[in-house]
């Protein structure tokens, strides 16, 4: 299997996960009998593909589906992968938007307004620094976080 970028978000979102078992690196590196490094390089990209017992390995210790997300959408744009980087290393970010992510929202919404490639760091940056201001009020940060998308 190609390891696409799609594949990577998906094992990157089974990390930070609050409704299963958390997990890390090295137990999933002690799991699939390689070192650190390997896993370092499938969660930065740098592995290009998986043999197909490593994909049924990695299924069974994360609890998900790889093999839906080979090569059926296009790359995720580094920009994207950036401001994913980025939202996963600032705790209250990643909190807020896994919950906005889990929100279920009746009757739907029209989506958010398009927002260029070279604008989505600002967006990203904008929505960081909701979170920071407002920690303690995820519900402010949501709502923040909404009209500033709409």
């Amino acid at each position: 299997m190609k390891v696409t970028n799609s594949a990577i978000a998906l094992i990157r979102k089974r990390f930070r996960d609050p409704s299963k078992p958390k997990i890390n690196q090295s137990q999933l590196a002690d799991f699939m009998g390689y070192g650190k490094a390997w896993v370092s390089k499938l969660m930065n990209g740098k592995l290009q593909s998986l043999n197909s017992e490593q994909v049924e390995k990695l299924e069974e210790f994360l609890g998900i589906r790889l093999e839906s997300f080979a090569d059926k959408r296009q790359p995720i744009p580094t920009l994207a992968l950036e401001i994913a980087a980025k939202i996963q290393a600032c705790e209250p970010a990643a909190r807020i938007v896994s919950a906005l992510l889990e929100l279920d929202v009746s009757p739907p919404v029209p989506g958010p307004k398009w927002i260029e490639t070279k604008d989505m760091t600002k967006v990203g940056q904008e929505i960081i620094r909701i979170a920071y201001a407002n920690e303690d009020k995820p519900g402010k940060v949501a709502r923040l976080v909404l009209e500033l998308l709409a």
